[in-house]
């Protein structure tokens, strides 16, 4: 799991969340190498991955002119096969699903509502 967090007057963050095998082929295709295991390369190239794409929706929202600012935080990235996620129950979210020939991974956007 890779998290970025958001502040300033958009409080929430996404998280990009893929099995062992389909984070390391995503990682693998973003770094144009073959990656085999979350090592840190494959954990940096994970979260930037994220960073980019919570980049991607910072920039939608700001240019909507819904937030007058939007900051990001650095990508964290979790690995493992016991742990969790617990969001403030007044956390909005949406998940989207993906799938493709590596495999099945999700992306989750949850903010406070205004």
């Amino acid at each position: 799991v890779a998290v970025v967090g958001y502040g300033g007057t958009l409080k929430g963050g996404i998280h990009l969340a893929a099995p062992v095998h389909v984070a390391c082929t995503l990682s693998g295709a973003f770094a144009a190498m073959e990656i085999e295991t979350m090592d840190d390369t494959a954990r940096d190239a994970f979260g930037e991955l994220a960073n980019m794409v919570a980049g991607g929706v910072q920039s939608r929202l700001l240019d909507a002119g819904d937030f007058e600012e939007i900051v990001l935080t650095p990508p964290m990235v979790i690995t493992g096969t016991r742990h969790g996620m617990s969001y403030k129950k007044e956390f909005m979210s949406v998940r989207h699903y993906f799938k493709f020939a590596g495999g099945l991974f999700f992306l989750e956007c949850f903010h406070l509502p205004e």
